[in-house]
């Protein structure tokens, strides 16, 4: 039972370490298409 409960821990800090760099790129591109919006609509 000890196994299993820190496997299931590993396992939920690597998804939960995923998810903050899935959302860390995916805000840098949005951050990058506002930069690009942003010159577009002032020209």
């Amino acid at each position: 039972m000890i196994e299993l409960n820190v496997l299931s821990i590993i396992q939920f800090i690597i998804i939960t370490i995923l998810i903050i760099i899935l959302m860390y790129e995916i805000s840098k591109k949005i951050i990058i298409y506002k930069e690009c919006d942003e010159p577009i609509e002032k020209i």
